[in-house]
């Protein structure tokens, strides 16, 4: 019985042995046959990720590099002028490297109706097994200008018409200045609510001055304003 014990005693002690041979040493890489496991982290907008590849029985590293962050959507447009059709930019993905994301690692979804005048969202969504997170972009639709059509001196101001521009469009914008930059310090604006007026008097001026006179649209959405850009300028010295 002491015997038998013995020898069960005995094997118990060479697996001991194996097992902490097998742990205290490592297989050589060379000769190892590699169980790659791959470990990713995710890179986002906030944040970069990281890939390793590692053998788990000999710790061989078949690779080990970060997955840059991304940083930005670009955008080919950030304001189209009203034309009745459906208008939207092309979008660009790109990291901290400068380089394009591919665009099997992201989607990117449109409004339903972007055709009128107005401000609209894009949203980008990562995917896949490098990218995760979502962000959002904008851009406009903006109303068609107009033209001034006559700008003409009067006793004590300045007379001016200009072209109706009724779609899309809430009213129009005047600037009048002394200067020919329309430097704000010299500038005065005049509001026209009604998209249906085409003329008004400018009186906050000073007779024998020259002033110079441009004019845009714009439209009320909201909380938000669109502004067309602003027409040619017309020189014009008010009479005394």
């Amino acid at each position: 019985m002491k015997k038998i014990l013995s020898l069960i005693l005995a094997a118990v002690l060479m697996l001991s042995v194996f097992s902490i041979g097998t742990s205290a040493f490592a297989v050589d890489p060379e000769t190892c046959d590699h169980v790659l496991v791959e470990t990713i982290t995710k890179a986002s907008f906030t944040k970069k990720g990281h890939i390793l590849r590692k053998c788990k029985i000999c710790g061989y590293v078949d690779e080990d590099e970060d997955i840059a962050r991304v940083s930005k959507i670009e955008l080919s447009d950030t304001s189209f002028v009203y034309n009745g059709k459906t208008q939207k930019p092309e979008v660009f993905v790109r990291d901290t490297t400068s380089m394009g994301v591919p665009l099997v690692y992201y989607t990117v979804k449109f409004p339903s109706s972007s055709k009128n005048a107005n401000k609209y969202t894009i949203k980008v969504t990562l995917k896949g097994d490098r990218y995760e997170g979502s962000k959002e972009a904008t851009y406009k639709i903006v109303p068609k200008g107009t033209n001034l059509s006559t700008v003409k001196p009067a006793t004590k101001g300045i007379t001016v018409k200009w072209l109706q521009q009724t779609t899309q469009t809430t009213g129009y914008k005047i600037q009048y200045s002394t200067s020919a930059s329309f430097s704000a310090s010299a500038t005065k604006t005049r509001t026209i609510s009604s998209n249906k007026t085409t003329s008004t008097k400018l009186t906050q001026v000073k007779a024998g001055k020259k002033y110079y006179v441009r004019i845009r649209t714009y439209k009320k959405v909201g909380d938000n304003t669109l502004y067309s850009k602003w027409s040619a300028k017309k020189a014009v010295t008010p009479k005394h």
